[in-house]
């Protein structure tokens, strides 16, 4: 558990730097820098994600945890080819609820001590 607490701040910590990068969907279009600093991010959420335990990704969520290691699967291996439009979208509809459960998930675990 005490790594899961671990990778969970982590998780939160690349949402807070993309929340407070100052990228809004017209700038993550139209300049590679923040392209590559927000989809590097991206990659390391699905990295951290992938290792939670079973336990923790088991537990109900409304998070599709899949959905962010493949985010991170296509951006490492197909970055060629990533659609920037939904990227985007995953910023803005997915990461506030990842942002949520993984709060949710810590507190939690601070009450399971």
């Amino acid at each position: 558990m005490r790594r899961d607490r671990t990778t969970l701040a982590q998780i939160l910590e690349r949402i807070d730097r993309i929340e407070g990068s100052g990228v809004d969907r017209e700038r993550f279009q139209r300049n590679e820098w923040d392209q590559d600093a927000v989809v590097r991010n991206l990659e390391v959420i699905g990295e951290a994600i992938k290792r939670l335990s079973d336990e923790v990704r088991a537990r109900p969520s409304e998070v599709r945890w899949s959905g962010f290691t493949g985010l991170r699967d296509a951006a490492i291996h197909g970055y060629d080819t990533l659609n920037l439009d939904r990227t985007w979208a995953i910023v803005e509809r997915e990461l506030p609820l990842l942002k949520a459960e993984v709060r949710k998930i810590l507190r939690s675990l601070d009450t399971e001590r």
